[in-house]
């Protein structure tokens, strides 16, 4: 555990020096030497602490990718990224978005359907956190 922790501020102290030699560089070799070096560090950082999908992810992309991930909960996500998607495709024609839809533990639900299924007797305990579900059962009674 201590040495996860010393890690984690290494990979920390990393990304904020190298992104201030970024900013005040004036060699542009040292500048993009530095960037790389903030977007590993980041990177290693969201692999850190359990967000390996974001940390691959941004490496691929600052390799040179040519394609983007986009998550969608809803149909409103669905209208943004598709704006986005279609400006990305005229900026360059070889850009390719790629949407996914999230799985049903992470979509969007109103609480209107939640109230509902809980007034009608079904659990709701998949959609709500603990301290929502004891109000609810607080309220029922």
């Amino acid at each position: 555990m201590v040495a996860h922790a010393l890690f984690f501020y290494f990979f920390s102290i990393v990304a904020i020096i190298s992104a201030i030699f970024v900013i005040v560089s004036r060699n542009t070799v040292h500048a993009v030497f530095f960037l790389i070096l903030d977007f590993v560090s980041i990177a290693c950082l969201f692999i850190m602490i359990g967000a390996e999908f974001l940390g691959m992810m941004m490496l691929i992309v600052y390799v040179g990718a040519v394609a983007v991930l986009r998550g969608l909960r809803a149909l409103s996500d669905f209208e943004y990224e598709f704006q986005m998607a279609g400006i990305n495709a005229r900026l360059s024609s070889e850009f390719e978005t790629i949407f996914l839809m999230a799985s049903e533990n992470q979509q969007f639900v109103a609480s209107r359907f939640v109230k509902e299924i809980h007034s009608l007797g079904g659990d709701v305990s998949s959609f709500v956190p603990g301290t929502v579900l004891r109000h609810l059962e607080s309220k029922k009674k």
